[in-house]
């Protein structure tokens, strides 16, 4: 398995990570676990169609930890396919 390549971006009002080289289908199942656990805002955005990256933007005072939480849960459920097969 691959690791995936990311940054904290800086900014005050929401938490921001730059996901480089990948599409916004990987965070797609991501985004929709923190928008599940009641935060107010979570999105994300390709920054450019050459670049290839893409920004995860929560804005919620438990940011971080609801995106490590929704990264385990999908890791999860991905695990549980994977070994149904």
């Amino acid at each position: 398995m691959n690791k995936v390549k990311f940054e904290e971006l800086k900014s005050k009002e929401s938490y921001k990570l730059k996901f480089e080289g990948e599409d916004q289908g990987l965070l797609q199942p991501i985004v929709e676990k923190i928008v599940e656990s009641g935060t107010g805002f979570a999105s994300s955005v390709l920054d450019h169609p050459l670049q290839g990256n893409v920004i995860l933007t929560v804005k919620d005072s438990k940011a971080k930890e609801k995106v490590k939480k929704a990264c385990k849960e999908v890791i999860e459920e991905i695990q549980s396919i994977e070994k149904s097969m």
